[in-house]
């Protein structure tokens, strides 16, 4: 399964398409010869070895050019501990004119950036903020994060709900932390039979704006 952020679309390989794939990538000399990644007949599963890699070079999955190209690597696997833990029945964290006005300005930076940006840029911006920001900020505790994140729900019905909104709910909580100086994971997963992608953002194995038990259901495909 392969994620193209320039086009926002997943692509998914067939078997002997995949097949292709893990050998070409663990050649020594880029790609084999027909006869290291083919059976007798030049084919993979039944399909042809050449006609593969010629699609896959046209779906720009595939590439000969190694200054384009990366390594095939998927994400490692991220930890997964527990859930957020809310504020018990009767309590509520302090939600101050500073919360409402960040919360404010990262919904709407969030819904114009993913109506009028592509998704490379969202990615972009979000490794570069925790690349110039992150590196080195003081963290906060447990019990500081939870307040903020609290906070956030609290506020995140003023302008949209989680539901089917995963991305966005995402991109909203990291841009809301990040104005309180924090930078946690960002990650994108998918699930097979049937297909289905989701998003999601933890913090030392913490998973801050869902259940444990749901994203442990997809695989990373994207981790910022």
């Amino acid at each position: 399964m392969f994620l193209d952020l320039r086009a926002d679309r997943y692509s998914c390989l067939a078997p002997g398409e995949s097949e292709v794939v893990r050998r070409l990538a663990g050649s020594d000399r880029g790609r084999p010869g027909r006869d290291e990644t083919a059976g007798l007949d030049g084919s993979v599963g039944g399909v042809d070895v050449d006609q593969i890699v010629e699609s896959l070079a046209a779906a720009d999955i595939l590439t000969p050019d190694p200054r384009r190209g990366r390594p095939l690597a998927a994400p490692p696997p991220v930890a997964l501990s527990s859930d957020m833990v809310g504020y018990p029945l009767g309590r509520a964290p302090e939600i101050r004119a500073g919360h409402v006005a960040r919360f404010l300005a990262a919904a709407s930076a969030t819904a114009a950036r993913l109506r009028w940006r592509s998704l490379v840029d969202v990615v972009a911006r979000v490794r570069d903020r925790k690349r110039r920001r992150g590196d080195g900020a003081p963290g906060i505790g447990p019990d500081q994060l939870r307040e903020l994140v609290e906070v956030y729900k609290r506020l995140r019905p003023l302008m949209f709900t989680s539901r089917d909104h995963c991305l966005h709910d995402s991109l909203v909580l990291l841009d809301f932390l990040a104005a309180h100086g924090q930078f946690p994971l960002w990650v994108v997963g998918v699930r097979m039979g049937p297909f289905a992608a989701h998003s999601w953002v933890q913090h030392d194995g913490v998973v801050l704006n869902d259940a444990v038990a749901n994203v442990a259901r997809f695989t990373p495909i994207l981790m910022v």
